[in-house]
């Protein structure tokens, strides 16, 4: 048999050209879904109004706004470190500055 295995070929040749790819795009998902559960809870399309998560947590304190602003700002606060954490989590720009000697660097 010549020339290298097929698990030679995805382990050394095509899995390190294309991780941070992938992993930037799962946190930019990651980061997105959150966002997308959180805005469909707030309307009312997600779980039941009776558990406790932070759209509906935003969307039953709305009408406190103005007398006890804090009930909103700790589930937006939650929703907006979630989204951040996991696209800083994942981000490309930052493993960049490591040289790993991919063809794409």
């Amino acid at each position: 048999m010549l020339g290298a295995g097929n698990g030679r070929i995805i382990f050394r040749h095509i899995l390190p050209n294309i991780i941070k790819p992938v992993f930037t795009s799962l946190g930019n998902n990651m980061s997105g879904i959150s966002l997308q559960y959180a805005s469909l809870t707030f309307i009312g399309l997600g779980s039941d109004i009776n558990n406790p998560d932070w759209g509906t947590m935003l969307y039953q304190y709305r009408i406190y706004l103005f007398d006890y602003p804090m009930m909103l700002l700790w589930p937006s606060l939650g929703i907006f470190l979630i989204a951040f954490v996991s696209n800083r989590l994942f981000d490309d720009r930052e493993i960049n500055n490591i040289k790993q000697g991919t063809i794409y660097d």
